[in-house]
């Protein structure tokens, strides 16, 4: 059996897929900044001495916040709430994570790995978190994509 849906025209298909390729963005962001943050937890480990995070993670926050504004602001169709909510979580949580890279700053100079792995984990836990909140905005992006009539790009099969 197959389900159907109401006919959208181009104009609403545009601003949904606008709409998801935005929340797209920001998750990819997300992750390139954060990359420079596990850059600096990498280098701390070698000097044994953790600095430089606070700014980087002051400065994603700030992007978040700006990003957070933006996409309560958006116009977009009634369908897409879900996947506006779903990004305002993910940004909620973003956020969590940030305060857990923080945290590495307030390792003293020449720390011990038991004190590194302690502030590891509990970063590998808000990891986990990040990712299921990613999975689940990633499945109803993908369940916007079929009300509207678009499909979601898979990045890692592009070429």
């Amino acid at each position: 059996m197959q389900v159907g849906y109401a006919q959208k025209t181009a104009a609403e298909r545009k601003i949904a897929l606008d709409f998801n390729d935005f929340c797209a963005d920001i998750s990819d962001s997300t992750y390139r900044l954060g990359l420079q943050l596990g850059g600096k937890i990498k280098e701390g480990m070698g000097t044994r001495e953790m600095k430089g995070i606070k700014p980087l993670s002051k400065q994603i926050l700030s992007y978040l916040d700006k990003q957070a504004v933006l996409l309560k602001n958006k116009k977009i169709p009634l369908e897409m709430e879900i996947l506006r909510t779903m990004m305002l979580t993910y940004i909620s949580v973003e956020k969590e994570f940030l305060a857990t890279f923080d945290d590495f700053e307030n390792l003293p100079k020449g720390f011990s790995d038991e004190a590194f792995t302690l502030k590891y984990n509990k970063l590998m836990s808000h990891s986990q978190k990040e990712a299921d909140v990613l999975a689940d905005f990633n499945k109803v992006a993908e369940a916007c994509g079929i009300v509207f009539g678009y499909k979601i790009r898979d990045d890692e099969n592009d070429d």
